[in-house]
C-alpha cells in the first residue's frame, strides 16, 4: 500500500489522524494488540467459574471483555487451547 505523507510504496502499516497519514517509515503508526482468547461479545460480561484466584474471586470472575479476560488469564499464568470435539488442541 502507498503512504500519502511520504509517497511510500511498501509501506506495511498505516496510520490516520488528523495530522494526515503516516506509515511505518515515517512516523510511527501504533502499537496493534489483538487478545487470542474467546469472548462472545454478543453475550457480553459473564461471571468465568474457572478462573478463580483464592483472595479476590474463589467463586469465579466476571469477564467483561476479550482483553480484561486475557490480561485475568496472563497475571494466573493460565492460558486458553481448544478442546478435541470442536477445535485445534496444543500437544505438549
Amino acid at each position: 500500500m502507498t503512504c500519502n505523507g511520504c509517497q511510500n510504496k511498501e509501506a506495511h502499516r498505516i496510520s490516520y489522524s488528523s495530522k494526515g497519514e503516516s506509515c511505518d517509515k515515517c512516523g510511527n503508526p501504533g502499537k496493534v494488540t489483538f487478545a487470542d482468547v474467546f469472548f462472545d461479545a454478543k453475550k457480553g460480561a459473564y461471571l468465568d467459574h474457572n478462573i478463580t484466584d483464592p483472595v479476590k474471586a474463589p467463586f469465579g470472575t466476571m469477564i467483561t471483555s476479550r482483553s480484561h479476560k486475557a490480561e485475568v488469564m496472563k497475571q494466573n499464568g493460565l492460558r486458553e487451547v481448544g478442546d478435541k470435539r470442536h477445535g485445534s488442541r496444543d500437544r505438549f
